[in-house]
């Protein structure tokens, strides 16, 4: 198996710029609350997973839809500065990014408030093209139709094809796993693919409905 570095990783769904503000502690009422820190970054698990994979040497590309505002400009900047390829990062027409507000306590929990915007709502779609060269496809459920293209495109190619499984409504989930390799679900959003089943059924429910191997985190 070739190392990360020589790898090139197609990430397909969702963009959004977070304002992240930390706290001592998260309020118990509503009540204005002094800030320790804040900065302003991309996020969204798509975007997340090319830096993340972008920092490990490997070569990555994004491809989302963004709205035509200084959030996308942002996020934009942001990919190109951490060596991500942005030509697949593109606007839809008088949409808004998506952007949330993100409040950090001390010990690490936190609150998210997140507008998700319409450019994944309104989007036009993946063309596949774009997807030429890569050796591996991650893709989230916030993007559905772009997610499908890109889990189809890798299973017809034999190659990696991971679905970020987090909370969405469960007719996506049960539209995505079927196609992914693996599928990598947040305890809340195996709970909104398989409700009423406890964590070993719900992953064996994923597998008989076609993913290789289901894990939860």
């Amino acid at each position: 198996m070739r190392p990360l570095r020589q790898r090139r990783i197609a990430c397909v769904g969702h963009a959004a710029l977070d304002h992240v503000f930390r706290v001592a502690a998260l309020p118990a009422e509503p009540v204005k609350t002094p800030a320790t820190d804040y900065h302003c970054s991309g996020g969204g698990m798509a975007f997340n997973a090319a830096l993340a994979l972008a920092r490990l040497g490997a070569t990555v590309r994004l491809l989302s839809r963004v709205g035509d505002d200084a959030p996308a400009h942002a996020l934009r900047a942001q990919l190109v500065a951490e060596g991500v390829q942005v030509q697949g990062v593109e606007t839809v027409t008088g949409t808004h990014t998506s952007v949330s507000a993100v409040v950090v306590d001390a010990r690490g929990e936190r609150y998210i408030f997140n507008h998700r915007g319409d450019a994944l709502a309104r989007a036009h779609a993946l063309d596949p093209r774009q997807l030429d060269g890569a050796d591996a496809v991650l893709a989230d459920p916030r993007w559905v139709a772009g997610a499908d293209a890109a889990l189809r495109w890798a299973r017809l190619r034999d190659l990696p094809a991971v679905l970020d499984a987090d909370l969405a409504p469960a007719a996506d989930l049960q539209r995505l796993v079927p196609l992914a390799g693996w599928a990598a679900f947040s305890q809340p959003g195996l709970a909104a693919y398989a409700p009423g089943l406890d964590e070993r059924a719900a992953l064996l429910r994923a597998r008989a409905a076609g993913c290789a191997v289901a894990l939860v985190t």
